[in-house]
C-alpha cells in the first residue's frame, strides 16, 4: 500500500497563520508519511514585491513557521530559477517512486489551474488536496474540481475552512496576530518588509506634529551622516518620522495599548504622557513591521537608556535640537554641541547628549517630578564611558 508524501509549495512571503493552520489541519486529517514545505525561488505566476525578503530569509521563516509539523525543502530555492510545480513533482517522484504524492493548494488556485505549466502531467503525478478558503463558492469549487477529475486528475476537498489572510496586507504591516510569533520576531530582527515609502509614513503623523517631525527627520539624517554614516538612512528616517506617532493619544489610550500588548508600566509611567508616547509609539511601529532598530529608537527617544545604540542616540538628540524647537535651554544645548564639534572631539555627540540630559533632569527636578530611571542610567553610562 502506497504511503502519502505531501508537498506544500508557495512563495510564503511571509508564511502566516493561515498557511500554518492549513498545514496543521491537513496533517491532522490526512496523516501523511512525510510532509514537505517547499518555498519557491521565484514564482512563475506573479512578480515579487520589491520589499520581499531574499529566498534564504523566506526559507528560514518557513523553518520557524512549519518546523513543528513539516520538513522544509530548499529544492526550489537551491535551483535559483523560476519555480515550476512540475519540476518539483518530478523531483519528489524520483525520490519516492513507490509512494503517492499529494500537492496542497488553496481553492483560489483551482480557477486558473489549467494555465499551470504542463498541468496535465501535474495531475498524473499527484493528488491535489484543496483547502476551502472561501475564495470560491461551493458550486464553483465543485465545478473546477470536476473539470480536473474529468481529465483524469484526483482532487480532494479538505473538510475544513482555511483561514483567509492576505499576504499583501501582512507585507504592508498588518502582522500582529497574523504571523507566527517566531516569524514575527525574525521579521523584526532583520527589518524585513519595512515600509520605506516615507510619504506614507509621514501621512500617519498628526498634522499639528508634522513640522516637528520633519525637523527631527532632517536633523537625524545630518547627525547620521556626521557621526554614523554606515547606518541605514531608511531606518533613521522611519524612526524619526514615527517617533511621535502616538503623541496625542489620551492617557487611557496609551495604557489600553500597552496593556493589550503586554507592556509593563511603572507606576510613575502610567500618568506620564511624555514617557507613554515613546512606549506606544514603539508598539505601533512594531505592529507595522518596523525593525528592532527602529522600534528601540522610538522606545527610548525621550528617556534614553543605558548602552544606547547609534540610531537611538541620533533620534534622541535630533528630538532635542531640530530646527523648529523652542524651549528654555535649547540655545545652550545647540551651542554646546557646536562647540564640541568645532573642537574635533571624537565624543562630541555623547558629550552633547549628556549635556542635554542634564538639562532635562534639572527641569524635571524643578517640577518636583520623578526622574525616569532610564534617563539616569543613560547619563551615568555615558559619563563612565567618555571623558566628560
Amino acid at each position: 500500500m502506497n504511503d502519502i508524501i505531501a508537498l506544500y509549495g508557495g512563495t510564503f512571503n511571509p508564511p502566516h497563520v493561515g498557511h500554518v493552520r492549513f498545514a496543521e489541519e491537513f496533517v491532522r486529517l490526512v496523516r501523511p508519511k512525510r510532509f514537505f514545505v517547499i518555498p519557491d525561488f521565484r514564482p512563475p505566476h506573479k512578480e515579487m514585491d520589491d520589499r520581499s525578503p531574499s529566498p534564504i530569509d523566506r526559507l528560514e521563516m518557513c523553518r520557524l513557521a512549519f518546523g513543528h509539523i513539516a520538513e522544509i525543502s530548499d529544492f526550489e530555492i537551491s535551483n535559483e530559477r523560476t519555480s515550476y510545480t512540475i519540476d518539483t513533482l518530478r523531483h519528489f517522484k524520483m525520490l519516492f517512486s513507490e509512494d503517492k504524492l499529494m500537492f496542497l493548494i488553496g481553492d483560489d488556485m483551482l480557477r486558473g489551474f489549467k494555465r499551470w505549466y504542463l498541468y496535465r502531467e501535474i495531475l498524473s503525478l499527484c493528488t491535489l488536496a484543496v483547502a476551502n478558503r472561501n475564495e470560491l463558492s461551493k458550486e464553483e469549487l465543485e465545478r473546477y474540481a470536476n473539470e480536473l477529475r474529468e481529465q483524469g486528475g484526483e482532487v480532494i476537498i479538505l473538510d475544513f475552512d482555511a483561514r483567509v489572510i492576505s499576504s499583501t496586507e501582512v507585507r504592508e504591516g498588518e502582522m500582529s496576530g497574523k504571523v507566527p510569533n517566531e516569524v514575527l520576531n525574525f521579521i523584526r530582527e532583520r527589518g524585513l518588509y519595512m515600509s520605506y515609502d516615507l510619504e506614507k509614513l509621514r501621512a500617519l503623523v498628526p498634522s499639528r506634529r508634522l513640522a516637528h517631525t520633519l525637523g527631527v527627520e532632517k536633523a537625524a539624517v545630518v547627525l547620521m551622516e556626521r557621526h554614523f554614516p554606515a547606518l541605514s538612512e531608511n531606518e533613521v528616517r522611519a524612526a524619526a518620522i514615527l517617533h511621535d506617532v502616538t503623541k496625542y493619544y489620551s492617557v487611557d489610550e496609551h495604557i489600553a495599548l500597552c496593556d493589550s500588548e503586554g507592556e509593563k508600566l511603572r507606576r510613575s509611567e502610567r500618568k506620564n504622557k511624555r514617557v507613554l508616547h515613546q512606549i506606544t509609539g514603539s508598539v505601533v511601529a512594531r505592529q507595522m513591521g518596523m525593525s528592532d532598530n527602529v522600534c528601540r529608537a522610538i522606545r527610548y527617544h525621550t528617556t534614553g537608556r543605558k548602552k544606547m545604540s547609534d540610531i537611538e542616540k541620533i533620534i534622541l538628540f535630533a528630538d532635542y535640537i531640530e530646527e523648529n524647537r523652542d524651549y528654555e535651554g535649547l540655545v545652550e544645548i545647540r551651542e554646546n554641541y557646536e562647540t564640541l564639534l568645532a573642537s574635533g572631539d571624537v565624543d562630541a555627540l555623547d558629550k552633547a547628549i549628556v549635556f542635554a540630559l542634564d538639562t532635562t533632569i534639572k527641569e524635571v527636578i524643578s517640577r518636583g517630578e520623578v526622574i525616569h530611571p532610564d534617563t539616569i542610567d543613560a547619563r551615568n553610562y555615558l559619563i563612565e564611558n567618555i571623558s566628560v
